[in-house]
């Protein structure tokens, strides 16, 4: 979905983050933000932002609300929840699923009807209170919610819980330490449990950079995508197998505060990787 990937201070592991509905309303009506870039995870706070995290979180917080509005963002989600239906097994009665940097759930909702239950986490609590407002909406609230967490602060985050399929849409690229996200997720992964990663694919020269607006300058560290060897490195280091790194889509991306770039220049391979939990499903 989107490729921020913030969140806010480490809320203890309870309830979400709930602003009043004015406060969701107002948000929810004229922002969201750009292509790969809404999800964060990190640490909330009053201070200039110290790091890709807490960057991400104040900058999503800002425009989660201009999202789903970005021309062609709806339809990459639709296509990414596809793909990953096709890599991990999905079942309305028993499926739980984690969507790390979920964003304001876009993703989540397109998965919602094939899963038990779904938790978003996200590192921006204005992003978490949209999703969880448009969950209750939908009519959804029984089976996914979100909380605003940075799963990189405390051990004691979501204490005890497990997950059949962990997904992270479009966020890898707003990491700091991706390796370090492949470790804490994998984690939350249940014995036979799958992490799906949808990405950019790394390309070797500049060009093959991420265009960046001045207003994502350290809200994206990882600019220029992630090649498979890249990729595969870090799930095993994870502790994950069966690792599979496959070219999912070529598409224009939707790319903030940069309205004179062509359609070729937001184009973008995205990847699609997988690995498994090592241990039988129970």
């Amino acid at each position: 979905m989107c490729s921020k990937c913030g969140h806010d201070h480490p809320l203890s592991t309870g309830s979400p983050a709930q602003p009043h509905s004015s406060a969701v309303h107002d948000h929810a009506h004229g922002q969201i933000h750009s292509h790969a870039h809404h999800h964060h995870h990190h640490h909330h706070h009053h201070g200039a932002p110290a790091n890709a995290a807490e960057m991400n979180a104040e900058y999503y917080d800002r425009e989660a609300a201009n999202y789903e509005s970005m021309p062609g963002a709806r339809e990459l989600l639709k296509d990414i929840s596809v793909k990953m239906r096709e890599s991990a097994t999905f079942n309305e009665s028993s499926t739980r699923v984690l969507d790390f940097a979920s964003g304001i759930g876009m993703l989540s909702r397109e998965l919602a009807p094939y899963s038990k239950a779904i938790l978003g986490v996200d590192i921006s609590p204005v992003s978490v209170a949209i999703y969880n407002h448009k969950a209750e909406g939908l009519g959804a609230a029984h089976k996914m919610r979100a909380v605003s967490l940075d799963l990189q602060k405390t051990e004691g985050e979501l204490p005890g819980q497990t997950f059949d399929v962990v997904v992270c849409s479009m966020a890898w690229h707003h990491f700091d330490d991706p390796d370090a996200y492949a470790e804490i997720l994998t984690r939350f992964l249940a014995p036979g449990g799958k992490l799906l990663v949808v990405d950019h694919m790394g390309k070797p020269t500049d060009e093959g950079a991420l265009p960046m607006p001045d207003s994502l300058k350290g809200v994206v560290p990882q600019v220029h995508g992630f090649s498979e060897e890249r990729i595969k490195s870090s799930f095993e280091l994870a502790g994950l197998v069966e690792v599979r790194y496959n070219k999912a889509f070529r598409v224009p991306l939707p790319i903030p505060d940069m309205p004179h770039l062509t359609e070729e220049e937001r184009t973008f391979d995205l990847f699609l990787a997988e690995g498994t939990r090592p241990g039988q499903k129970l």
